[in-house]
């Protein structure tokens, strides 16, 4: 039989008419069965790991730090432009405590590092992208670790000082600054001196701190503490759960996305293990009583 073009269009046309009323009619049964809610919750539904993430990191999407380049930032004879204002850090007088974030976020990122470390000046930024995204789900606490004498050693007291006057806040000013400037590995900034001049230092006081010997005594306390926790190389990251007191320590430079990973492994790790322990604050995390939970990189 011979049929024409525009009737053979018009029977075609209708076969696929009649395939797609037959499947949607299939899929609507399907969906009122229990067998098909059961399967579609399955398709959709995430799993109980997923789902405690996406409740605690709203918004923290780990493909968001996919194009995070470590790069050094150009070295400069002194700042040509005033230090971005820290919002994240508190402006507080306290001084040996320095608290990047939220002070009573759930997770903290205690680490340690080196001034003159250039992994860690690379790590630092990461740090504190990652921090601003979580939503005060995140904060971050410095330790000095002086790898490079004696330099890194000058740079952590200057660090020190700069925080007995300025605060909370113009420590992370300044520990930015350093890092701008450094020539890494021991070679030092080219002019300490403008720098502490660029954030407002009143020099007799800076002078008197260090004479005072009281910045050397906080920067190995912190030593110790690294000693104790087994940690002999920065940057190195003890991860903090404060709603359950789990610990972790991540060694060396890591991408963020290795950071968020151990970061959601301890959320399924508390999901798992239903804590009944409430959220303490973390303006001062207590790092060296007890050997961290360390996981082994494969």
């Amino acid at each position: 039989m011979h049929l024409s073009k525009k009737t053979a269009i018009g029977i075609v046309i209708a076969l696929i008419g009649f395939e797609l009323a037959l499947i949607s009619g299939c899929v609507h049964a399907l969906a009122r069965s229990d067998f098909g809610k059961t399967l579609l919750q399955a398709l959709i539904a995430p799993s109980a790991a997923q789902a405690a993430s996406k409740r605690l990191f709203v918004r923290f999407n780990p493909s968001q730090f996919q194009k995070v380049a470590y790069t050094l930032p150009a070295q400069q004879e002194a700042p040509e432009q005033p230090y971005a204002v820290r919002q994240a850090a508190a402006q507080e007088k306290r001084t040996g405590q320095y608290l990047y974030g939220h002070p009573k976020a759930r997770f903290t990122l205690v680490e340690f590092s080196d001034f003159e470390c250039l992994f860690c000046k690379s790590f630092h930024h990461t740090l504190k992208r990652l921090v601003e995204a979580s939503q005060g789900q995140v904060n971050w606490q410095w330790k000095h670790l002086p790898l490079h004498p004696p330099t890194s050693r000058q740079l952590a007291k200057a660090a020190e000082c700069v925080a007995q006057q300025k605060g909370n806040r113009g420590f992370w000013k300044f520990a930015e600054a350093l890092f701008a400037h450094t020539r890494g590995n021991g070679a030092g900034v080219p002019n300490l001196e403008a720098l502490l001049k660029h954030a407002g230092i009143h020099f007799p006081r800076y002078r008197a701190c260090l004479r005072s010997g009281k910045a050397a005594a906080r920067i190995e306390t912190m030593r110790q503490e690294a000693l104790a926790l087994g940690i002999d190389g920065t940057p190195a990251t003890l991860v903090i759960d404060h709603a359950t007191g789990n610990r972790q320590l991540i060694r060396g430079m890591q991408s963020a996305q290795n950071v968020i990973a151990a970061l959601q492994r301890m959320l399924i790790n508390a999901r798992q293990t239903a804590p009944k322990t409430s959220i303490q604050p973390s303006d001062h995390p207590v790092t060296a009583d007890k050997a961290p939970k360390t996981r082994r990189r494969p």
